[in-house]
């Protein structure tokens, strides 16, 4: 991203401050502390992101700073601790969006994240040293960070927060296949028992119920009437004779009474014949009631015969209903058995085929989870340390430290090189994941640490120019603008002289951006614009 103009107004220390930037060439930028320099680079990122470099508010409100690219005008304003941001591309009309988050992001896609701008265009003199004076994780981190290799941590927290998921998932799905298995045999047994017990259930024939039952009925009911027929001339047979059984009684008590030859009841004497009379009452009458008695006799034992074979015929009837019930009854039984396992055949066939059905839906899943798991754990070792980050790391490191050590030897000579590990060797053995950093021809052999201020910095500068190189390379853009704020100032005269024909070079393909208190450096420097700037006023020298 190349900056064509900017202009400022309430921004940090300026009220009013508009520039006109060369498309390729180095500005240096002077002044005493706190008049200003670095705002300048601080309302270029406010202005088309919204974010400053230090991280600090631009002003509480009446602040608006507008930036033309090659690319885009962008012009964000902040009025009572609220921003707006309008924007549009190279002569176009400005577009209008829902949020200022909407815009943001739209705006993003063309001009890019701060957090990449940050990092391959702008260095100040606290970065100078970050990465040499770094611990050997801190280092990895760092360089992960400008190449951008901290995306795969979060792609990695996400990883492995949906590989969480999905083994709590599977794990679920695994159990629920378990228990619908176990329910499927259950069912699956119940319906080959229901099966097995139809198959040996033999049923009752009964016959037609209400026909026989009838017939029986009526015939009992006849065999009845005739028994009570019998039963009443046994009865009356019992009886036969008696009235002359009385009148033989009655006239023997007569005959009793005319022996004493005179009357109970009026005293006078009883004729001869009368008594003889009477005898042959009483003898006739004894003679009927024998006689009535011997044919009673005679006719009872016919009625006890009958009576005797219609009982009998009685008990065959009730013994061949009572059967016949049996039967009935037991057809009944049968029945109901059968409708029974019937009804638990369907509904087991029903239940099978319904947890057959669960079955192969949730087997599915578990295919699918154990597949989806499969792949998050594949994933999750491509985005892990041993994975593709490690391979461009790797590849990273060889570049950096190419690059670093041909800016080396531009601005320290061929006395000094640097070599870059992406292991470091354990004391006890081993080696830990970090990028290890060795110097050769500093230090009196004893590296980095032992270095005089001059060699670090010329270090430091070294890996600065080849991290921001990489960092470009490694996201595609174009060599667009490069701020140093401050980085060069605590180098000694050999190399101010080497860095200021750096940068020289650099300034003839992009624009290069010089903020230095060093006098030396900037009367070294083919500056094509000079600035000088103190409280907040811009002078063109």
């Amino acid at each position: 991203m190349k900056v064509q103009t900017l202009d400022m107004k309430g921004f940090m220390s300026h009220k009013h401050t508009s520039l006109t930037l060369p498309e390729q060439g180095l500005v240096l930028i002077q002044g005493p502390n706190g008049g200003g320099k670095s705002s300048i680079p601080e309302a270029i990122s406010w202005g088309s992101w919204g974010e400053t470099l230090r991280g600090t508010r631009p002003a509480d409100s009446g602040c608006e700073v507008s930036v033309k690219t090659d690319s885009v005008t962008v012009t964000r304003k902040l009025a009572k601790k609220k921003a707006s941001l309008t924007w549009a591309n190279d002569g176009a009309v400005p577009e209008e969006y829902a949020t200022p988050t909407k815009a943001q992001e739209a705006l993003e896609a063309i001009i890019g994240e701060h957090d990449l701008w940050r990092r391959t265009s702008v260095f100040s003199s606290q970065d100078a040293a970050h990465f040499t004076m770094a611990t050997d994780a801190e280092r990895k981190r760092l360089l992960e960070g400008i190449l951008g290799l901290d995306r795969f941590d979060k792609a990695l927290e996400r990883c492995r927060a949906d590989k969480a998921v999905m083994e709590r998932t599977l794990s679920s799905d695994e159990y629920n296949l378990g228990v619908t298995r176990a329910r499927l045999e259950g069912e699956q047994k119940r319906l080959a028992d229901a099966k097995g017990a139809l198959a040996s259930e033999v049923p009752v024939a009964a016959g037609d119920a209400a026909e026989e039952l009838g017939k029986l009925d009526v015939a009992i009911a006849h065999l009845r009437v005739e028994a009570d027929q019998e039963r009443a001339a046994l009865s009356k047979m019992a009886t036969a004779g008696a009235e002359y059984l009385a009148e033989e009684r009655e006239l023997r008590r007569r005959l009793a009474a005319l022996d004493r030859a005179t009357c109970d009841k009026c005293g006078q004497p009883i004729p001869r014949a009368l008594m003889e009379t009477l005898e042959v009452q009483a003898l006739g009458a004894a003679t009927s009631a024998f006689e009535a008695k011997s044919a009673a006799a005679v006719n009872e034992a016919g009625h006890r015969a009958n009576l005797g074979d219609i009982e009998g015929q009685l008990a065959q009837l009730h013994q061949a209903r009572g059967g016949f019930m049996a039967r009935a009854s037991q057809a009944k039984e049968s029945q109901v058995r059968i409708a029974r396992l019937t009804a638990t055949q369907e509904e087991a066939e029903k239940s099978v085929r319904v947890l057959a059905r669960q079955v192969e839906d949730v087997d599915a899943r578990v295919k699918t989870a154990s597949k989806e798991l499969a792949v998050l754990k594949a994933v999750e070792q491509v985005l892990g340390l041993r994975g593709v980050r490690a391979h461009v790391l790797g590849r990273a490191l060889t570049g950096v430290e190419h690059m670093a050590n041909v800016w080396l030897g531009r601005i320290a000579g061929e006395g000094l090189t640097l070599r870059l590990t992406p292991c470091v060797e354990k004391k006890g053995g081993g080696t830990t994941d970090a990028i290890g950093l060795e110097v050769d021809g500093a230090g009196g052999g004893y590296g980095y640490r032992a270095a005089s201020g001059g060699e670090r910095r010329r270090i430091d500068v070294a890996l600065l120019l080849a991290l921001s190189e990489v960092a470009a390379a490694a996201h595609g853009r174009e060599p667009g603008l490069l701020v140093f704020d401050e980085v060069f100032d605590a180098l000694d005269d050999d190399g101010v002289h080497a860095v200021a024909e750096v940068l020289g070079e650099l300034a003839q393909e992009r624009q290069v951006l010089v903020i230095t208190h060093s006098k030396t450096l900037a009367e070294q420097v083919p500056a094509t614009m000079r600035l000088r700037v103190a409280h907040g006023v811009v002078e063109v020298l």
